[in-house]
């Protein structure tokens, strides 16, 4: 498939007319680009804060798991307001990450979304091996809290979920298939549920592509 043909099967949408590094400084540009190279390829999630001039806020603690992160100290996510929440999206188990799903990755979770609504942060970002997604707050607030963004984001997730389980279900021969379509299942509707949610309250949802 062609950048204008891709997995979520639209064509130059509504998530590419926003600027993925709109509104920044050079300093935090700067940050961000040289934090995100580092650990867009990692195998376990790390996640940082920077204010808009660049400056570490917040690093989450070290994980026992072998993909997600911990969180962070309370302590820094206090300091954490209008910041930037830049983290990873850990590849797929199963040998599956070099499918076109693994490669492009998933934007942003509920919990995504309740971190930095909860927090008032000005953006959160999610890096992929090939993409980086960009959530930004508008000019008036988030227009909801963290808790029932996180509700209505899973509420949107699960139903698109049982919409595609119906559609495919009879396509699945091998645990392969199932493996490959739930992570296509996982890509598509984590972005349907972050695309319904940012038209819903004038969230700037962006993507870039950075790599094959």
């Amino acid at each position: 498939m062609g950048e204008g043909s891709h997995i979520y099967g639209t064509r130059r949408n509504v998530i590419e007319k926003h600027d993925i590094n709109g509104g920044h400084s050079r300093q935090l540009d700067a940050a961000l680009a040289s934090y995100e190279s580092k650990n867009r390829h990692r195998k376990t999630e790390h996640a940082a804060v920077f204010d808009k001039n660049g400056k570490l806020l917040a690093t989450s603690l070290k994980s026992r798991s072998k993909k997600s992160s911990t969180g962070f100290r309370t302590s820094e996510l206090m300091r954490a307001k209008n910041g930037v929440l830049t983290h990873n999206h850990p590849k797929a188990d199963k040998g599956l990450s070099d499918n076109l799903a693994g490669r492009i990755g998933v934007p942003f979770s509920g919990t995504d979304l309740q971190t930095a609504i909860t927090c008032d942060m000005a953006e959160v970002r999610a890096t992929t091996p090939t993409y980086t997604y960009s959530l930004k707050r508008p000019k008036n607030g988030w227009g909801v809290n963290g808790t029932q963004a996180a509700f209505e984001w899973s509420a949107i997730f699960q139903s698109e979920g049982m919409a595609y389980a119906k559609a495919v279900g009879n396509l699945v021969r091998t645990q392969k298939d199932v493996d490959e379509k739930n992570m296509r299942h996982n890509v598509v509707n984590q972005h349907k549920a972050i695309k319904r949610l940012a038209k819903r309250y004038g969230w700037k949802y962006s993507r870039k592509k950075v790599g094959k």
